[in-house]
């Protein structure tokens, strides 16, 4: 009985220790499951952060050249750089020596602009008094202004030019010295036969009316927009005795429109039809009046001339001398 109970004892505790044990390798399969479970997780993980090591390894070496092209270029620009402050110094440099040679030139240019100015001022006063003397010279020798210029510009020979100024003064010397001898004659017989005032009562006349157009330079035109000075030339003869003394005459000059060509021109007392009247001159001369002589207007124009004939009148305070006029082309 006894041995019965200690058997059914140790089969139950061997029950026991197989259900224990049965229990015991149950749990261990789990956690031997949950193991492999960690370990495929880990291993998964540890490939995908080998992945990301090459991946990083990539990224590195490219960084690397990129920083090793960086510092190459940045040698290069620091080099260039330092040229370029150098280049830029030396030009600095030149630049402002060329700036001062400059200044220095632009100055020394404006002086000789100025002393060129004054030296074409000066020439063109002179060369209006010689034109002026030169006027004053041919009436005293009594050449005609046009005879002179074709004389002047017919030959390059200066000892030829002079010979035939030479011959025309001979002419003109002969008809003076025959107008001088007729005067006397005249004279002669008015004081034998002839009352003075038949002689005094002969009016004074211009005649031979002459009119050129030239250019700024002197050459003649018949251009309008060209002409910058009209000479006016006359000859008075038979001068009566009591107008032989300085006298003005005036020069009245209108356009193709009728109007002055001159717009300062002054106003003047003339004798119009018996009776003392106002009138507006271009310009004005005075002249001591011989017997006979040859009158020179030289007139400036101060706008350009319109296209057509324009009128000329000479005038002395006792009157009209005598009128012309002339045409320009457009």
């Amino acid at each position: 009985m006894r041995k019965l109970n200690a058997v059914s004892v140790l089969a139950v505790a061997l029950a026991f220790g197989v259900l224990f044990l049965t229990n015991q390798g149950f749990k261990l399969t789990e956690e031997k499951e949950q193991i492999l479970q960690k370990n495929q997780t880990l291993v998964s993980q540890i490939s995908e952060l080998d992945e990301l090591k090459i991946e990083l390894n990539r990224e590195i070496d490219t960084l690397m050249n990129e920083y090793t092209q960086a510092t190459e270029e940045n040698d290069l620009l620091k080099k260039l750089l330092k040229n370029s402050k150098q280049k830029l110094a030396a030009t600095t440099s030149n630049f402002q020596q060329f700036k001062l040679a400059s200044t220095s030139a632009i100055q020394s240019l404006k002086e000789s602009i100025q002393r060129l100015v004054k030296t074409k001022t000066s020439l063109e006063t002179n060369i209006q008094k010689t034109n002026e003397a030169n006027d004053v010279l041919l009436d005293q020798a009594g050449i005609d202004r046009t005879v002179f210029k074709q004389i002047m510009s017919s030959s390059d020979d200066p000892t030829v030019t002079f010979q035939q100024l030479e011959n025309e003064f001979k002419v003109v010397k002969e008809r003076r010295e025959e107008a001088a001898r007729a005067r006397a004659a005249r004279r002669v017989k008015v004081k034998s036969n002839q009352k003075p005032k038949e002689v005094d009562r002969k009016v004074l006349k211009a005649t031979a009316f002459r009119t050129e157009t030239e250019m700024k330079n002197g050459k003649l035109t018949a251009k309008a927009k060209r002409v910058k000075k009209v000479i006016v030339s006359f000859d008075l003869h038979d001068v009566p005795a009591s107008d032989m003394r300085e006298q003005a005459i005036y020069l009245v000059m209108k356009g193709a429109n009728g109007k002055l060509l001159n717009k300062d021109a002054e106003t003047v007392k003339v004798m119009i039809e018996g009776r003392k009247q106002e009138i507006r001159v271009v310009s004005t001369k005075k002249v001591i009046l011989d017997k006979k002589q040859r009158v020179f207007f030289r007139f400036e124009v101060p706008d350009r001339l319109e296209e057509g004939y324009h009128k000329v009148e000479i005038y002395t305070a006792a009157g009209l001398l005598g009128k012309t006029s002339f045409r320009v082309e457009k």
